[in-house]
């Protein structure tokens, strides 16, 4: 006969575990009609209050065979399916049948053993759902038939106040006999009969009930949960020289710090205590009430901890200053060759971002320790996202093709945001954590790697950085976070509680009036350039960091203010920095930005594409000059593409006007007129910036999905990678272009000159410049006629035209040209050299691409040239000892792959070598580090 004991204590928690959903039968198994009621006032509440009657369940299960993650849902998310709505009870209660049993209602085959239950509630439409205590979802076991016990509560790591009353729940089936225990101690024994009773005046700290359940026979089953008696905690100074997040004071020893005012209590949970709550890892308090901390001795020099905050007893957040998070949602879709030997997330010990401390790290080792950055004015900017630039989508992916922006002529590489953002394939605006680099790009070291790489090549590295919002799993949103409303506290010390902004609005609002903002952006801002050598900071929608209420456009004096300090204060760490702000806010303000000394995006994407597309009534490039806005300083960072603008090669062969034979729809008139825009852009002073792949006309739309049909909803997907581009003559003939005119921009003073004048509104363009006797004039046609064009020179003389290599003789300063359709010139009074050696096509460029690094020795490298020929690699030790060698033929433009073990190097030993590659004259190395 099935007997089901039930010990029943009446509860009053001060920190309260209360289950979301409960069962009939108490203790499911996969053969039952089960009957699941969810408590909408219990976990996040996000369903509190609900007065709808279209609650549905997003629900699947857990089995052996789904590795931990979600199985066999029964529906799309948002999808609404009649087996799946809820049925009212009233009371914030709800109701879901799921019958004949659990395995036909979810459709699990046979052989696959069901482990859990997974929940997540939500209305029609999904702008409301009720979730687990902070965002998780909510999981109900499912038991083997039989002897069964389960300690129901007090659930697993609950918090009591001292002297609150304790009760217990103790679910059994097909057992005559319970034990329970408390602490080790037997405390009732029944044989079938219901017990109560109320547990009072435990001391305070750590205890464990214990339940044993025994069936006819002698066969047991046991059960137990940990649970904390509170105690106040030791309210003591913050050691000398701790700062907020983790502070390593040895090789063993950390002192963790959370800043975290108006908070009761706060624990640390971890590897190193079974992730439960423990007295002897509650946290020390500062006399204010501001700052929790604690010293953790004992630990392993070397080893990797996971660990989290629990913050009055419900709130669990990883380290806020982190360098390195555990995420459940996103880490098994991390590459192993991106991220080796990735620590496993601890599944079902704790939900939620996981922290992580490691003490005795090897430091990296900086081979670049005194790089200078290249001047505002001589800026020449690749924008970068990691994500689709190379097929490996990481760090080291963009270092194997250094080579070739370095060739470009680039003197800075920004790259878009990299610090922990929410998932994997994203754009980066949606951040997360501030101090700890995205791990789907690699460890932190190969991006220190990629940084020392680029100021060996002259590149500095700029940092986009998203300073205005954070979205909800940031620690600093979920410490003071407003659960009826899906929105930070009122108390919260970094967030606005909504947005000052009616018109654009992102993610959580930061509030940059509050010191707490200040002292957080000032951290953010220091550590990178400390700890990874950044040269200056890209800030996103700095229109944003103000709280006057509006669309943001206007002159704000209080943003202005909050954006001089914030310069300040990255001055004062790194004088040379740059601060580039994307504002798009009344010129008067951004004038007085400039004056500061802050450089500003400037966005000509729609006129450069109209001129390129050739509609001239609306291509006028005027306001791509500084001076045209009437600023003293070259702080213009102008841009004809950048990850948020479409293409402009797309634009042209989609959009693009015609005239006869003539259409700049056809892809070579494209390249052309792409080729005709950089030489109206790259000849105007100023700091410049590109778009990747620009210089190669890649005219896939920003809008382009995974099946390459174009949608507005696929704007931040993935793009194919069309590095084959590089072998077509015409595409490598607008690349070279492109690399000419930014290596005249940083060669020659006159591209730099303060002096110039600009004729830039109608169909026909100049730019005239002077800087001293050196004089330049760049003209083009932007129109799909012919048409004559009049410019005044600077002088009389000689001048050489630069693309056609022709002599003028200039003997009146007003000169009258036919220019053709799309036709562009560059006139100079002085003769360039070193740089039109090869106008059609780049010079011999080597691609060296060496994956994984760093490796345990398994490493392929990768070469290719645009010519050919007989390529000796050679590897060097540290110490300059040659240790292998091997001569490859390749073919022009045609990549080949070999191994260290053809180079002759089989059991390389730990350590950090240097490849190099050398084809007649040309040569190149890359470092690689061996594990």
């Amino acid at each position: 006969m099935k007997k089901t004991l039930l010990i029943i204590f009446s509860i009053f928690l001060v920190y309260t575990a209360f289950s979301q959903v409960t069962t009939v039968p108490a203790l499911p198994t996969e053969s039952d009609v089960v009957t699941v009621t969810f408590d909408a006032t219990q976990g996040d509440k996000g369903l509190m209050g609900y007065t709808g009657t279209d609650v549905y369940a997003h629900t699947g299960v857990v089995t052996d065979k789904s590795a931990g993650q979600w199985a066999y849902v029964i529906s799309p998310w948002g999808t609404d399916i009649p087996k799946a709505k809820l049925t009212s009870l009233g009371g914030d209660k709800w109701q879901l049948s799921i019958s004949p049993n659990i395995r036909a209602f979810y459709g699990v085959p046979a052989g696959e053993k069901i482990l859990k239950l997974a929940f997540v509630f939500r209305n029609s439409g999904a702008t409301k759902t009720g979730r687990a205590t902070g965002g998780a979802d909510i999981f109900q076991t499912v038991y083997d038939a039989g002897l069964t016990v389960s300690v129901a509560s007090p659930v697993n790591g609950t918090i009591f106040n001292s002297g609150a009353p304790i009760a217990a729940q103790v679910n059994v089936s097909n057992a005559n006999k319970l034990d329970i225990y408390l602490d080790n101690t037997l405390r009732t024994s029944n044989s079938g009969t219901t017990y109560t009773e109320t547990i009072a005046g435990l001391a305070q700290g750590n205890h464990t009930l214990k339940a044993i359940a025994t069936a006819i026979g002698g066969a047991t089953a046991k059960d137990s949960t940990t649970f904390l008696v509170a105690q106040t905690p030791t309210t003591a100074a913050l050691p000398a020289g701790m700062r907020p997040g983790i502070n390593y004071t040895g090789d063993n020893s950390v002192c963790l710090v959370l800043y975290a005012p108006l908070k009761q209590n706060a624990y640390v949970l971890g590897d190193f205590n079974n992730w439960l709550p423990d007295v002897n890892y509650q946290m020390n308090v500062t006399p204010d009430g501001k700052t929790y901390w604690l010293n953790i001795n004992n630990l392993t020099k070397g080893t990797e901890y996971g660990f989290q905050y629990l913050v009055d007893g419900t709130i669990k957040i990883p380290d806020p200053y982190t360098e390195k998070v555990l995420d459940p949602w996103n880490d098994s879709s991390i590459p192993a060759a991106t991220y080796p030997n990735l620590k496993v997330y601890p599944t079902g010990k704790t939900t939620g971002l996981v922290s992580i401390l490691q003490t005795g790290q090897t430091p990296y080792s900086w081979q670049v320790t005194n790089f200078t950055p290249p001047t505002n004015n001589n800026l020449v900017i690749y924008e970068l996202l990691i994500r689709d630039f190379t097929d490996t989508h990481n760090y080291q992916g963009v270092i194997s093709k250094l080579s070739y922006l370095k060739n470009l002529g680039i003197n800075a590489l920004e790259l878009m945001p990299i610090n922990e953002f929410d998932g994997n394939l994203s754009w980066g605006y949606n951040p997360a954590l501030y101090f700890a680099p995205d791990k789907y790009y690699g460890p932190k070291n190969d991006l220190k790697l990629l940084i020392d790489e680029c100021h060996k090549q002259g590149i500095a590295v700029i940092l986009d950085e998203v300073l205005n919002h954070s979205y909800n799993n940031s620690p600093f949103a979920q410490l003071y976070w407003d659960t009826a409303n899906s929105r930070p506290a009122t108390n919260n010390p970094w967030y606005n509680v909504t947005s000052p902004n009616t018109s654009y609005s992102y993610g959580n609002d930061f509030n940059h009036e509050s010191a707490d903002t200040k002292a957080l952006v000032d951290s953010v801002c220091s550590y990178w350039m400390k700890e990874y050598h950044v040269d200056g900071y890209r800030f996103d929608f700095t229109k944003g960091f103000t709280n006057t209420p509006g669309e943001g456009t206007p002159y704000d004096a209080s943003r202005i203010a909050i954006l001089k300090r914030m310069s300040t204060e990255i001055w004062k760490r790194k004088s040379n920095a740059y601060v580039i702000l994307e504002h798009f806010c009344a010129n008067t303000e951004e004038t007085e930005l400039s004056n500061f000394g802050m450089m500003i995006w400037g966005n000509i994407n729609n006129n450069y594409c109209e001129a390129s597309m050739g509609y001239t009534s609306t291509s006028d490039l005027s306001w791509g000059s500084y001076k045209a806005r009437a600023w003293n300083n070259p702080t213009l960072v102008s841009y004809m593409e950048s990850h948020d603008e479409e293409r402009q090669v797309y634009k042209d062969i989609t959009y693009g006007n015609a005239q006869g034979s003539y259409s700049t729809k056809t892809l070579g008139t494209a390249l052309n007129r792409a080729a005709l825009c950089a030489n109206l852009f790259f000849t105007i002073p100023g700091p410049k910036m590109i778009w990747q792949f620009g210089e190669l006309g890649y005219d896939y739309s920003i809008n382009t999905c995974a099946d390459l049909t174009i949608n507005n909803n696929c704007r931040t997907d993935a793009k194919p990678l069309k590095w084959d581009y590089f072998t077509d003559p015409n595409r490598l003939a607008l690349y070279n272009t492109y690399s000419q005119l930014i290596k005249l921009k940083q060669s020659y003073p006159v591209f730099s000159a303060t002096d110039f004048t600009t004729d830039l509104t109608g169909a026909q363009k100049s730019i005239v410049l002077r800087k001293d006797a050196s004089y330049a004039v760049a003209l083009g046609n932007v129109d799909v006629v012919s048409a004559n064009y009049t410019v005044t020179f600077p002088s009389t003389g000689t001048y050489y035209e630069y693309f056609k290599q022709q002599t003028l003789n200039v003997t009146s300063t007003s000169q009258t040209f036919n220019l053709q359709p799309g036709e562009y010139r560059l006139y100079t009074n002085f003769t360039t050299t070193g740089i039109e050696d090869n106008p059609t096509a780049p010079a011999n460029a080597f691609n060296l691409s060496i994956y994984p690094n760093p490796s345990n020795g398994d490493t392929s490298i990768e070469l290719s040239s645009t010519k050919g020929g007989n390529t000796s690699v050679e590897i060097y030790a540290m110490t300059g000892q040659k240790v292998a060698s091997s001569m490859l033929t390749l073919q022009a433009n045609t990549a080949t792959t070999t191994n260290l073990k053809n180079i002759g190097l089989s059991s390389p030993n730990p350590g950090v070598y240097l490849v190099k590659i050398r084809q007649g004259v040309k040569t190149m190395s890359q470092r690689l580090v061996i594990r």
